[in-house]
């Protein structure tokens, strides 16, 4: 997942780009739910630490 994030407004303007790449084991689109709240997981962690 690639995500550009612009906050023209916030701390006198703030912007990043994330780069997030996620897997798990056993290629089956079953894992897609679990790898998505994965990746989810990390891009929050990143905001968090970037925005503090």
């Amino acid at each position: 997942m690639l995500a550009h994030v612009c906050l023209g407004n916030y701390q006198g303007g703030r912007e990043f780009t994330f780069s997030v790449q996620q897997s798990t084991s056993g290629a089956d689109e079953a894992n897609l739910p679990t790898v998505g709240k994965q990746m989810q997981q990390k891009l929050q962690h990143a905001f968090t630490k970037l925005l503090d």
